[in-house]
């Protein structure tokens, strides 16, 4: 332990701020308004699907759909 201790001596350890900052620098150069609002989209499309497919499934254990 004593050895790392000597390591880590002299290191600017980053701030949550610093990285935060570094990110949103990072987003906005290689990011564009039509790729978020891309995303936006697919993330919308795959949660209402999921809702979906949930609502059948306790559809499926609460209600008879077909009965035979």
């Amino acid at each position: 332990m004593r050895a790392n201790g000597h390591v880590v001596r002299g290191q600017e350890i980053p701030s949550l701020s610093d990285v935060l900052h570094a990110v949103n620098a990072w987003a906005r150069e290689h990011m564009t308004q039509e790729k978020i609002a891309e995303g936006c989209v697919v993330a919308g499309s795959f949660a209402l699907f999921g809702y979906l497919l949930l609502v059948l499934h306790l559809t499926m254990q609460n209600r008879t759909i077909a009965g035979f």
